[in-house]
């Protein structure tokens, strides 16, 4: 054991000397950076990093532990060059990011909805809208934009796993949620007759949403980007018909054919609202902006992996059920590179009665039970 930990020493050293040279190479890169005004965060670079450096592992079983390690160096890193980009990036990220907020489709769509609802002294030129789910995190995570706002649930139809995924990988964290009711209508152009109806346009989670409608009509059906694209598409011809909210049907000109014809009457989206990762939380409009309190109960969101082994997550549940912090929600999804292995993600209640000491007590102890953990947000409970 003594010769073991000698070679240790001296490993270590070596380390140590490699990391401050590659300490150095980040300050060239944060300044380069600086001169050409680029962004800090560059995650295909990191991307590309870890896939270089897992191949070249001599012993995969090492890997999953090499990459936490790698992780905190790139955290490390990035805060290295944010420190010598300075002054620059701050102006940057003022001048863009005081009102500004991403959100998935255009006006009109149920998230651009739920985003005037959490924002209600939020202006249209202040916000933006995009055609899929990861342009509105890349809008933040770049700072192009403050804060995004995209759906993550939906009552009848589950989670929506494009956006769990990103989550999961992407530099940032929840800061608020809002649940909205959906209530979905046929709509289509005053002269449109629905017996030569060629086909009807929505985003695919609305048209899943009303499949007992839709099939009973046997109209064909095209997924859009969104439901309000959907509903611009049917502006344009009268032989096609949208899916869609009241206001969409408004901003298009169309008319209101039959409605609500959602399967489930009671049919409610979670929308999340979240900003770059280490982002102080700002003033905001919407009561996730708001400053942690103690006295409010909160939801925290966590990521992590196991070990596939018997009762690894029978041991982070217990983590849980002996602090009596009541879990909301679970759900797995594959990891691209790894075949048949999982990634939890999972919501729980911290209760005004709760002390943070038990949380923080909770979270270290799932450190040790996982092979790889992250604090997806935190936010007040609606």
């Amino acid at each position: 054991m003594q010769k073991a930990r000698q070679a240790i020493e001296v490993i270590d050293l070596n380390i140590l000397n490699l990391l401050e040279e590659r300490m150095d190479q980040v300050r060239k890169i944060g300044q380069y950076k600086k001169e050409n005004n680029l962004p800090v965060n560059d995650l295909s670079r990191e991307e590309k990093l870890l896939e270089g450096l897992k191949n070249r592992v001599h012993n995969q079983a090492y890997w999953e532990k090499v990459e936490k390690v790698y992780q905190t160096i790139f955290v490390a890193s990035k805060a290295l060059q944010e420190e010598w980009v300075g002054e620059k990036v701050e102006e940057k990220t003022q001048e863009v990011q005081e009102e500004t907020v991403a959100y998935f489709g255009a006006r009109g769509s149920y998230t651009h909805e739920a985003m005037t609802a959490y924002f209600p002294n939020g202006k249209d030129d202040h916000c933006q809208g995009f055609a899929r789910f990861d342009q509105v995190v890349s809008a933040v995570v770049e700072g192009t934009c403050r804060y995004g706002v995209l759906p993550i649930e939906n009552s009848s139809t589950g989670s929506i796993y494009t956006v769990y995924d990103l989550v999961g990988k992407m530099p940032i964290e929840i800061v608020g949620e809002i649940k909205r009711p959906i209530t979905h209508y046929l709509m289509a152009r005053k002269e449109t007759n629905l017996e030569k109806l060629e086909v009807v346009y929505s985003h695919h989670q609305a048209l899943s949403q009303c499949q007992s409608y839709l099939y009973e009509k046997g109209w064909h059906q095209r997924a859009v980007d969104s439901s309000s694209d959907g509903a611009r598409l049917a502006s344009e011809n009268p032989n096609t018909a949208a899916i869609g909210s009241l206001e969409a049907a408004k901003l298009y000109g169309l008319e209101i054919f039959e409605g609500p014809i959602n399967d489930f009457g009671l049919n409610q989206t979670r929308f999340m609202i979240f900003q770059r990762e280490g982002e102080e939380a700002g003033a905001g409009s919407g009561s996730g902006a708001k400053n942690f309190d103690i006295r409010t109960p909160r939801v925290m969101g966590l990521s992590f992996r196991l070990k596939h082994q018997s009762g690894t997550l029978a041991e982070v549940l217990t983590v849980f059920s002996k602090r009596q912090l009541n879990l909301l929600k679970i759900e797995s999804r594959p990891i691209g590179d790894k075949p048949f292995e999982y990634q939890f993600y999972m919501d729980f209640e911290v209760a005004a009665t709760v002390a943070q000491s038990e949380v923080r007590a909770a979270l270290q102890e799932l450190a040790a039970k996982t092979t790889w953990l992250k604090i997806l947000g935190s936010w007040e409970k609606t």
